[in-house]
């Protein structure tokens, strides 16, 4: 077998063509013109390649390699857009005019498969998040409509009986790079030049070059999509977290200058990469920059290398503060006054409260330390929220602010989709309607690491917390819990019954407790199950949150951060206003806990949530109107029994 690499020398190129060698499957030609590309990038190979310095425009060079080829991977291309834009003619006849010679040549060899790399940037600005293929092309820049010519000129020839495979490229990472973000950040970071961001909400899709590799030889062996293909991470990476990652890595103390973005440039970017893994098995890490430390060493060394002998080369490298638990530590103290970020994702699901959730925003920007990513997943039936997120700046939110449309309209779903675009060691789950008590994200944080065993903590709701129970409360908990207790706070007891923390002078700043609510709540992401919500809680659900805290809990350890303190602010809903509705939901979301989660399937299980659904009932009495709430409640709870019923016989 013989392959064509066009761009075998570039950063891309270089790297396939070392796996090709490694396989010793075919013989191998690599085809480039130097432009980018360097020798010494083929030294692992040049042994046992054939190099040809070449152009793609030059129609009878083409003619005479492309003899006897029976792959072709096409990577050769005028690939970074500011200098598409510099020189618009060059970009043309190279990513237009040599995609065609070069298709043109592969149709007279009789090549038998040719696979494209194309560019996210066909998308252009994309009007939500994750992007999928079947997204519009609307370039936005010189590069992106290029290549999204050479995608046209493809599908041409594929209907002419060429195989072509279409590959979408998000941002790739890696050794050998340069002149892109992620190489031009750990430059001039290592020589503690300040690194400035073109955007302040800035997201890229990063993809690591071996995930990558590994998908360009499978697509050799496997079937020929009709469609162009996505590859990413699937997860966004604000170029913000980026420059502080690259500074801790680094060591060194230069500024962040972050600026407009600039006019060619797309400012956020995911990739729907569902087609990939389906195809050709992608790796998506749940940490899309894993390999940032790899990158940045190999720019040391080549920054070393290439510098004189200077005695500022022999200064020590700053060691940075004494931290516990290095996955989760902070990454910049900011100056006085500045707040912190800290590596910290939110998560907020939202539904036509755009007033209420800029309470909440407001709040958070009144925080001294600050997540660096608030990911905001909207189900809302008009653009309120979505201008809110993309359109208002809050005043002192220097966290990056992500706003997605809701998937599928859900607090449960809506939170899973919100975890699957985070790129954080930790992700916290807050309503959209809680307001932030002075220090809150700061006392969360330090909380979470205090103890590297701590799975997640949460806040203390000032307006809902434990009461101590009355006689006949405590004798029901006693019941449920089997024994004597001195206090039932943060328990869960019996068929799933949870009550909340209790808040006095007396107890320590973290307290254990055996479940967390979701108001605002900080977990470790390796503590987190994937999805972190089954798919039985659907539409607005209640005890999700019990779900989650207990699945964690069977491993790590939680508690309640009493000095973190939120208000909660409920908004009003025909959910929460009618009991009947509640109850059922009560009803029949609490025995699926009993049964799935806590595994309590006895009879006594039973009998036991039979009488905490008497003494919920029971206690309502003692309302205003207590008699009306009773008969709709025993309407909800007769559905949910007749439900569960229906559930067990089908």
């Amino acid at each position: 077998m013989r392959i064509l690499v066009t761009g075998g020398a570039g950063f891309i190129g270089s790297h396939l063509v070392d796996r090709l060698i490694l396989d010793h499957t075919a013989e191998v030609v690599v085809f480039d013109n130097f432009s980018r590309g360097k020798p010494e990038h083929l030294s692992q190979s040049l042994h046992r390649v054939r190099v040809v310095e070449g152009d793609v425009r030059h129609r009878a060079l083409l003619m005479q390699w492309m003899s006897g080829v029976d792959l072709v991977y096409h990577l050769a291309a005028q690939s970074n857009v500011l200098g598409a834009v510099q020189d618009p003619d060059c970009c043309f006849e190279t990513n237009v005019g040599g995609t065609y010679e070069l298709l043109r040549a592969a149709m007279a060899a009789g090549v038998k498969r040719v696979i494209f790399s194309s560019s996210r940037e066909v998308y252009g600005e994309p009007w939500s998040l994750p992007v999928p293929e079947t997204a519009p092309i609307e370039p936005k820049n010189m590069y992106g409509a290029s290549k999204a010519a050479g995608e046209m000129y493809c599908r041409s020839f594929f209907a002419q009986g060429l195989e072509v495979v279409i590959f979408r490229l998000a941002n790739v990472y890696g050794p050998r790079d340069r002149d892109r973000v992620i190489p031009l950040f750990a430059k001039r970071a290592i020589n503690q030049e300040a690194l400035t961001v073109f955007g302040r909400n800035k997201i890229l899709d990063f993809l690591w070059i071996h995930d990558l590799i590994d998908v360009l030889c499978k697509a050799a062996r496997s079937g020929c999509p009709d469609t162009p293909v996505n590859l990413g991470s699937g997860k966004g990476t604000n170029l913000v977290v980026l420059a502080e990652r690259v500074l801790s890595l680094t060591g060194r103390c230069a500024a962040i200058h972050i600026t407009e973005l600039r006019r060619p440039e797309v400012s956020r970017f995911i990739a729907d990469v569902s087609a990939a893994r389906n195809l050709y098995g992608l790796h998506c890490p749940a940490d899309p920059i894993e390999h940032l430390t790899s990158v940045v060493e190999h720019l040391r060394r080549r920054e070393v290398q290439c510098q004189p002998f200077r005695a500022s080369n022999l200064e020590s490298v700053p060691t940075g503060a004494l931290r516990r638990g290095p996955a989760l530590c902070s990454l910049k103290v900011s100056p006085p006054n500045v707040p912190k970020l800290i590596p910290l994702a939110l998560v907020i699901p939202t539904r036509n409260r755009a007033p209420a959730l800029r309470r909440t925003l407001e709040s958070l920007a009144a925080q001294s330390t600050q997540p660096a990513q608030v990911i905001i997943v909207d189900g809302s039936e008009n653009t309120a929220t979505r201008c809110l997120c993309l359109e208002t700046s809050i005043p002192g939110l220097i966290s990056a602010v992500s706003w997605y449309a809701a998937k599928t309209v859900g607090a449960a779903s809506q939170r899973n989709q919100g975890v699957r675009m985070c790129s954080q060691p930790a992700i916290g789950f807050i309503d959209d309607d809680v307001l932030f008590e002075p220090m809150c994200i700061a006392f969360l944080w330090r909380a979470l690491d205090s103890d590297l065993r701590l799975g997640g903590v949460n806040a203390m709701i000032t307006n809902q917390r434990y009461v101590s129970p009355g006689r006949m409360s405590r004798f029901v908990f006693r019941l449920m819990a089997g024994r004597v207790e001195s206090t039932y706070a943060g328990r869960v007891l019996g068929p799933a019954v949870n009550l909340l923390p209790e808040d006095r002078d007396d107890l320590p700043e973290i307290v254990p407790v055996e479940w967390l609510n979701l108001g605002c709540t900080l977990y470790r992401r390796e503590a987190l199950p994937d999805p972190p919500f089954p798919g039985h809680f659907t539409g607005y659900s209640m005890m999700e949150d019990l779900t989650l805290s207990l699945t964690v809990g069977k491993r790590w350890k939680l508690a309640n951060a009493r000095t973190a303190r939120i208000y909660h602010d409920s908004q009003g809903g025909s959910h929460k206003s009618d009991p009947g509705i509640t109850a059922e939901m009560q009803v029949v979301n609490r025995y699926y806990v009993m049964k799935q989660v806590l595994g309590r399937t006895r009879l006594r299980d039973h009998l036991k949530l039979a009488v905490w659904m008497v003494f919920s009932d029971l206690s309502v009495l003692t309302q205003l109107c207590g008699w009306r709430t009773l008969v709709a409640r025993l309407a909800g709870e007769c559905r949910a029994i007749g439900l569960l019923m229906s559930r067990r016989g089908a």
